[in-house]
């Protein structure tokens, strides 16, 4: 299990850039703006707030994964 952990570790070190930051960050700030309103719109309060979360949590762990594999593991 441990050998696991550390390859996909080794993986994503690997394989993070600033272009699969930007993504995930655009993809956060979409789901916070147009589709967040869109729901609002349609009065689905549910997943609006999930929604929300999950912008949030893109934007936010996105740059937290970032830099942790940056700054920390390299």
């Amino acid at each position: 299990m441990v050998e696991v952990i550390k390859m996909l570790a080794d993986n994503v070190v690997h394989n993070i850039s600033f272009t699969t930051l930007a993504v995930f960050i655009l993809s956060g700030i979409y789901l916070l703006t147009i589709d967040r309103l869109d729901l609002s719109i349609k009065g689905l309060k549910t997943e609006e707030k999930a929604v929300t979360i999950i912008g949030i949590l893109y934007i936010f762990g996105s740059l937290a994964v970032f830099v942790f594999f940056r700054y920390f593991v390299m």
